[in-house]
């Protein structure tokens, strides 16, 4: 069974990632004694022959594999940069690290054809595409309450138009009219359930224990890791090793594990297609350039006010 096992893990393993070969050498001719390639044993057959089966049913699943995993869909950003933002509601590019006068590079939405993967338990379409309908979490909170929902907001002038007729502290604004933007119109004009749940955000954050702190920084899992699914795998090698498992139920325990991250990653993909929402951390900036969140001071450590 370990054999088998080895033979498939290399099967695939060089089919995704070829230019690990000595490091593969380094684990099947040193660690476990095998060789690289074909023995002609019964184990070596059967493992490279699954390997090369699921593979089968990988190379057209739709992740894109042999176009370097890149979009299939064409998708465009709402928002086209930091500097030049549609609607604050949706996805941003930010820029590495964030400031963008710096000069640094500019993020890029990846991979949002993820939605169309084959997933693994995930309820099917009569015609074979998944339903995401019991998996897409409740939709986040629009910035206009639902009266308001055909105004439109000027991040840059710091004013909004009107979608219909108000009246603000006794003055009545005709639709088409153009004001600036003030807590005045929160509850009335701005949701205050979108101001809310950026508070809340920056209440979690400002209240943070170390231990928190250092729980957030582990499970970031940014770039050169093995992003949060090989964290989650790695947490089962722990529990592996911790309770002794058999191969046997290795099997079963990695199988399950694997596939229910996949699925996972399909779903939380979807959702962020179907959403295409912004991030706090660019929602907060915002909030805050519009004097909607926070209050006007003096930081104590910069000098800085705002």
């Amino acid at each position: 069974k370990a054999k088998a096992m080895s033979f498939a893990a290399i099967t695939v393993l060089r089919d995704l990632f070829p230019e690990q070969e000595d490091l593969y050498r380094e684990v099947m001719e040193t660690r476990l004694g095998y060789a690289m390639e074909d023995d002609g044993s019964l184990a070596a057959e059967i493992g490279i022959d699954a390997a090369e089966d699921m593979l089968a049913l990988r190379f057209d699943d739709g992740a894109n594999q042999a176009g370097g995993y890149a979009d299939t869909t064409g998708y465009t950003p709402v928002n086209p940069s930091p500097l030049e933002i549609n609607d604050i509601t949706r996805w941003t590019r930010e820029n590495v690290p964030l400031d963008p006068e710096d000069g640094n590079s500019e993020q890029t939405f990846l991979t949002p054809h993820w939605l169309e993967v084959e997933g693994f338990g995930l309820p099917k379409n009569a015609d074979g595409s998944t339903d995401f309908s019991a998996v897409l979490p409740v939709a986040p909170k629009p910035f206009f309450t639902e009266a308001f929902e055909g105004s439109t907001l000027d991040l840059d002038a710091q004013d909004i138009t009107l979608s219909q007729a108000v009246t603000i502290d006794g003055t009545t604004y005709a639709a088409g009219d153009t004001i600036a933007v003030s807590r005045a119109l929160i509850g009335t004009v701005i949701n205050p359930e979108f101001i809310e749940q950026a508070e809340e955000v920056i209440d979690y954050s400002a209240n943070l224990t170390d231990e928190e702190k250092i729980i957030a920084e582990f499970m970031e899992d940014g770039g050169g890791t093995a992003f949060p699914p090989g964290t989650f795998m790695a947490f089962a090698q722990y529990v592996s090793a911790r309770d002794d498992h058999s191969l046997d139920q290795d099997a079963k325990m990695f199988l399950s594990m694997s596939n229910a991250v996949m699925d996972a990653g399909i779903a939380t993909w979807q959702a962020k297609v179907e959403y295409d929402y912004a991030r706090p951390v660019r929602v907060i900036r915002d909030l805050g350039e519009l004097g909607l969140i926070g209050e006007l001071g003096v930081d104590e450590n910069t000098g800085e006010a705002g």
